[in-house]
């Protein structure tokens, strides 16, 4: 998965582990039910900073399935077959020489540095490389379910907000705005924007509200099936700090523009086309893309920004203390649960954009 090393890859060996292992894997592009169950060969370590990780559940997110669908193959080149899944939860059953953090029988959840890399946590095992990979201890308080659904939207929300939003360095109480409120990267963002001391602004729909509202700490919602937000909040022009945009798309930075400060960031987890990969993108949309990223970066005063990478080094500090602490908590319905035999049910739930929360796949 990361190629050699000149270092022996030694394990501390686990006598339970078996050759092979179910997971759940696709051939070819197409409809969630190219998903298949199957029996393939467990993954071994490859460096001595590896550890192997039994998985006890999965995260859905939105682009594994526009990876499945082959909608982006002109982003993202695929090796067949592939097994998808960027985070995990599960316990480590063995280690390289060099990993110093983990010991076998450690609980651990986190995050793949490449979630397309074809060798994802849709598996009974999974490899994670302690140095590349976000990985930690899985706090007390969650269950694997919980922690294997965190990673990937609980970084984007933090690396939006905080590293690219510059939301803690206002000097008086931040004002921010979320659009998308009630999906896996918007509900993570409006608890960690209330664990900075922010007041928020969650954009949902009216079924969501009491959610955003109650459990995830907005200090007002904004229902955008009765009304455009950009008419709700047109007394409030000027008055942001930062609008993270979960949901894309030009009509989204149109409205939202004028709300922010002069000094205020808009900042995107989707980029200028809603939902994008939700169709297949063409040549012609990558250029449209890199050309409507240049000229806001150019002419929005830096002030635009696209979050193409997360913080995966922030993953042992702050965020795991807030999740330990209860003061950020992924939300699951019962709903959204799936056997990882059935995950071709969890991408067809995410391809309708209307999950809550977020999609896991029990694993073990």
């Amino acid at each position: 998965m990361f190629g050699t090393t000149s270092q022996p890859a030694a394990t501390h060996p686990q006598p339970d582990i078996p050759p092979t292992m179910r997971a759940l894997q696709f051939d070819t592009y197409g409809a969630p039910d190219v998903l298949k169950y199957v029996e393939t060969r467990t993954p071994t370590l490859l460096t001595p900073h590896d550890v192997l990780v039994k998985v006890h559940a999965a995260g859905v997110n939105p682009i594994d399935c526009k990876a499945r669908s082959g909608n982006v193959s002109k982003l993202v080149k695929l090796q067949m077959p592939v097994i998808l899944g960027g985070e995990f939860s599960g316990v480590v059953v063995g280690k390289g020489d060099l990993v110093v953090d983990f010991e076998t029988g450690n609980e651990v959840f986190g995050m793949l540095y490449n979630p397309l890399s074809g060798s994802g946590a849709y598996a009974e095992y999974v490899l994670v490389n302690t140095i590349k990979d976000a990985i930690a201890h899985k706090p007390t308080n969650m269950t694997h379910t919980s922690a294997g659904s965190v990673a990937i939207c609980l970084l984007t929300a933090y690396t939006g907000l905080i590293a690219l939003g510059n939301l803690p360095s206002a000097p008086t109480t931040p004002k921010c705005l979320i659009i998308g409120a009630s999906g896996g990267v918007g509900h993570f963002a409006v608890q960690i924007a209330k664990a900075s001391g922010a007041h928020v602004v969650g954009v949902c729909s009216s079924r969501n509200a009491k959610l955003v509202h109650d459990e995830w700490g907005a200090d007002r919602t904004v229902d955008y099936t009765s009304s455009d937000f950009a008419d709700v909040l047109r007394g409030e022009q000027s008055e942001f700090d930062v609008v993270l945009d979960c949901v894309g798309g030009d009509d989204q930075y149109n409205r939202a523009w004028p709300l922010l400060k002069p000094t205020g960031q808009y900042v995107t987890a989707v980029g200028p086309m809603p939902h994008i990969g939700a169709e297949p993108v063409r040549v012609f949309d990558m250029l449209s893309i890199v050309g409507t990223l240049a000229v806001r970066k150019v002419f929005g005063a830096r002030r635009y920004k696209f979050i193409s990478k997360v913080l995966h080094h922030k993953w042992r500090g702050e965020l795991r203390e807030w999740l330990a602490e209860g003061k950020v908590k992924s939300w699951v319905p019962a709903e959204q649960i799936f056997e990882l035999k059935d995950g071709a049910k969890g991408h067809a739930l995410s391809e309708t954009n209307r999950a809550v929360g977020k999609i896991v796949l029990i694993v073990a």
